[in-house]
């Protein structure tokens, strides 16, 4: 059966029925960070080091989420919930020793780097999902954002271009350009003209996003008008 609320139930009432849905607008995204945080995230990673994401999650992704519903377009809209997913995903992805993340830095040091890698996820997670024509708007309030306040994040992005143009890089503890990892072309006369990919900024980071999450077993959504080489991109990884 179904009511309009619980008012009038008791707690025995309440108990027989065995399931309480609450809706997802109710639960909100934290419940589900926080289930991550304690289930998924490696044991070598300290219980400190933890509580510290869950603050940054706390303090800095609802406020971004906010703005990239209220002032951004997304070709195809995401619940909150599916971007807490997709920057916990990330998030995983890197903070593991087969990713190059050293475990046995100190704490101070795996704190600094955790700090980046959660604003890479934020980039990735909402800052993707937005229409390209709106990621300079992004870029321009994330970065006022995060250096706002009695105590900014201080991520180390460069202040050239945006932040869509840089990934971490864990060894070196710092953001690199994507165009320093852009592999020089080789042309192959044994491939039809339709066979043949140019690598690009654009080419190397969207193929290194969606790689990391196939390596985690998890699916991509890949979105775009036709002919932006969504399929030949996917058949390249």
């Amino acid at each position: 059966f179904e009511v309009m609320d619980l008012a009038v139930a008791s707690p025995a009432t309440v108990s027989r029925i065995g399931v309480v849905y609450i809706t997802p607008g109710d639960l909100g995204w934290l419940p589900y960070i926080q289930t991550w945080l304690a289930t998924k995230m490696p044991e070598q990673l300290a219980p400190a080091l933890k509580e510290h994401l869950l603050a940054l999650y706390t303090t800095w992704f609802g406020p971004a989420m906010d703005f990239v519903y209220k002032k951004c377009r997304q070709p195809v809209e995401s619940v909150p919930v599916q971007f807490a997913t997709s920057s916990s995903l990330i998030v995983q992805s890197l903070v593991l020793a087969e990713s190059g993340f050293d475990f046995a830095l100190p704490e101070e040091k795996q704190r600094a780097l955790i700090d980046k890698i959660f604003g890479y996820s934020m980039i990735w997670s909402l800052g993707a999902a937005l229409d390209s024509k709106d990621w300079e708007r992004f870029d321009e309030w994330l970065r006022e954002f995060l250096e706002a306040g009695e105590a900014p994040l201080k991520l180390g992005l460069p202040h050239s271009g945006t932040v869509f143009d840089f990934s971490v890089d864990l060894a070196a503890a710092e953001f690199k350009p994507w165009s320093e990892q852009v592999p020089e072309f080789q042309y192959d006369e044994q491939l039809s003209y339709f066979e043949l990919m140019v690598p690009t900024a654009d080419t190397v980071r969207f193929s290194a996003v969606a790689r990391r999450m196939i390596t985690m077993d998890k699916p991509v959504f890949v979105t775009g008008v036709s002919g932006t080489g969504k399929t030949v991109l996917m058949q390249k990884l």
